[in-house]
């Protein structure tokens, strides 16, 4: 049975199958409106969609685009947080489904994926819909025929929680709370003592991850004068953020000055909505998990607080825990997989 688990991310969309290493690639596309194909980098592909599998993607048939970071490359490219996930998640989705040995069928038993709001009835039966069935496409000149017959979703952060107690970090009898810091978004997901998500108790914020943190940089004087007068784009500051530079792309313009600042600051307000949501349970809560993209970038608060933990690789926890439920012991071998990735 092949199972497949995807995590579409605002910065970085991630897939994981057993036995193999996680992946990410950059949550980028840019429609292609002429006939001629430009080169793609490895991390990338073009997407030719045929046959679509559902109504919801008619609008996809017959049109072409980059998905991946050489859609940059374009005058004109998109990038997924500016739109809900159920808008885009097919077209970057594609770009991790790719033949092996040559074959033209993928034949998935299940894809496995999460969104933040499961209340959100029009949003999940979107995803589903925008999966199931059989599609036909091209990538990148390589004639596909996709097959997915079942789609699970699950909240965000679920995953996190079951790896997380696969790896021996959660407090046995007590709750965790789970706190996913994205690209755009921060989730915050309470699971009880029987391993079950406290609906009343979760939220999303969308614009609580790096996003949040790099508006506040941008913002900064100091850094608009040293960008010559003109708004640094969030995108170049997140790109700094991720890689620990401190330099808005190649200007030689630093934040680093005030960096650690603005970092305390964001951090404050995540804590404070944590206490906000989550006051009435702190008799019953054992430990917060920090995971997603964002998380490294707050370890030395937390440094010597046991009651945060931070995965390895925080990045790919919920993607890769969405395939391991309380009743799938994973093997040592697969819980390696976290600490290379």
């Amino acid at each position: 049975m092949t199972r497949i688990s995807l995590d579409i991310g605002y910065r970085h969309p991630k897939m994981y199958q057993l036995g193999q290493q996680p992946v990410a690639f950059d949550s980028v596309f840019a429609d292609l409106v002429s006939k001629s194909r430009p080169k793609v980098n490895v991390q990338s592909a073009i997407i030719e969609y045929r046959r679509c599998n559902h109504i919801i993607n008619q609008n996809l048939v017959g049109k072409a685009w980059i998905a991946g970071s050489s859609a940059r490359n374009k005058n004109i490219y998109r990038a997924t947080m500016n739109y809900e996930k159920s808008e885009v998640a097919l077209r970057l989705g594609l770009l991790a489904f790719k033949p092996k040995n040559g074959q033209p069928f993928i034949d998935i038993d299940c894809l496995v994926t999460s969104l933040p709001e499961l209340r959100d009835q029009t949003a999940v039966e979107n995803i589903k819909s925008a999966f199931l069935g059989e599609h036909r496409y091209i990538r990148n000149s390589e004639e596909i025929r996709l097959m997915i017959r079942d789609v699970k979703i699950y909240p965000e952060g679920l995953g996190t929680f079951w790896l997380a107690s696969h790896q021996g970090l959660t407090v046995p009898d007590t709750l965790t709370g789970i706190c996913d810091l994205g690209g755009k978004t921060c989730n915050l997901v309470l699971i009880d003592e029987s391993g079950e998500p406290i609906e009343d108790a979760s939220s999303s914020f969308k614009v609580g991850g790096t996003y949040h943190l790099a508006s506040l940089i941008a913002a900064d004087p100091r850094l608009v004068n040293a960008n010559k007068g003109d708004a640094p784009k969030l995108e170049t500051v997140m790109n700094a953020l991720q890689s620990g530079s401190r330099y808005y792309g190649t200007t030689g313009a630093s934040f680093a000055e005030y960096y650690e600042d603005y970092l305390e600051q964001w951090f404050s307000g995540i804590l404070s909505e944590v206490e906000t949501r989550w006051q009435r349970y702190f008799d019953r809560l054992g430990r917060v998990i920090l995971t997603g993209g964002s998380a490294n970038l707050i370890k030395d608060l937390i440094a010597d607080n046991d009651y945060f933990a931070i995965p390895s690789n925080p990045q790919f926890c919920n993607v890769m825990g969405l395939l391991y439920p309380p009743q799938t012991e994973p093997e040592q071998s697969q819980l390696k997989l976290v600490e290379t990735a």
